[in-house]
């Protein structure tokens, strides 16, 4: 069995040209792909083939991802029609691709599943982030199943460690990073209502770590407060303070919160949020700063 994914199938939903050909597929089908293709690169589970059009395919193994994607990701799928009167047709397909057989498509909740996964961590971010939030726009939701296992694969390749989050304060911030007021101070200084609100979650205000039992308690307001309060004292250590403009300093500090500054679980928050933080990030905070510092 082979299915495509990547922009090959997202194309079955959303209008946009076809640059990539990207596959999955049981092991049984690579000697015909080594048969018809010249093989470009190989690393663990995938082998990139050359040709008019570069084609990439994930080898299946028994309890992956790619398994559960080739068992239930694929089939018909709902394709909303346009217009609130529109009726909702199912859409399904196949394509042959000579020399190696019959590929069908992946459904947008599959393709949906794979680009949250992947979005949680800095891998191809700019081009599958559009991708994600548009099937989310059209009202694809992920497939919990297929997200988690391929959660779970990704977090292990990139060698994602949760312990790195939760530390002593005072080992947590022996970075390299040159602050030119304390972090925590600075949370002082920016605070929305005095007190940090990262203080309503955490269980232990002496160490780092975070909770996501207490996160998700929050407020939907002050969730995405949270967030900013985050963003806006990373983005001054960072990137202000290094002479970067307001608005690449609030894109590129909420990217590091979705990929890389925040423990695994919070991230699918900043990233199915992203447009609507970025959009309305407080930069009169920043300003608010700026004065403080000023008149320090």
């Amino acid at each position: 069995m082979i299915i495509a994914i990547g922009s090959k199938a997202l194309r079955q939903v959303l209008p946009g040209g076809v640059c990539d050909l990207d596959l999955v597929a049981t092991p049984d089908h690579k000697p015909d792909f080594d048969s018809k293709f010249t093989i470009k690169k190989e690393i663990p589970g995938k082998t990139m083939y050359a040709g008019q059009k570069p084609i990439e395919v994930e080898w299946a193994s028994t309890g992956s991802s790619c398994e559960e994607l080739l068992n239930h990701g694929t089939g018909e799928f709902e394709l909303p029609g346009v217009g609130s009167n529109s009726p909702v047709c199912r859409r399904t397909g196949e394509f042959e691709l000579p020399g190696v057989g019959t590929i069908g498509y992946a459904t947008p909740q599959a393709l949906a599943s794979i680009y949250a996964a992947h979005l949680l961590f800095p891998i191809q971010w700019d081009k599958h982030a559009p991708r994600y939030w548009a099937l989310r726009d059209a009202g694809y939701e992920v497939l919990p199943k297929l997200y988690n296992m391929r959660k779970a694969e990704t977090a292990n390749r990139t060698r994602y460690r949760a312990g790195r989050y939760d530390r002593p304060n005072d080992e947590f911030f022996s970075d390299s990073v040159k602050r030119e007021i304390p972090h925590d101070e600075l949370h002082l200084k920016i605070a929305f209502y005095g007190r940090p609100l990262y203080e309503r979650v955490k269980r232990d205000l002496s160490r780092s770590g975070v909770c996501i039992d207490m996160f998700n308690a929050l407020p939907r307001g002050l969730q995405l407060k949270t967030v900013w309060e985050e963003a806006l004292v990373l983005g001054h250590e960072r990137y202000r303070s290094l002479g970067m403009t307001d608005e690449k300093a609030a894109r590129k500090v909420l990217f590091g919160l979705c990929t890389n500054w925040l423990p695994i679980e919070f991230r699918p928050f900043v990233l199915d949020n992203f447009r609507e933080l970025l959009a309305n990030f407080p930069y009169e905070m920043w300003k608010l700063l700026d004065v403080k510092h000023t008149r320090s």
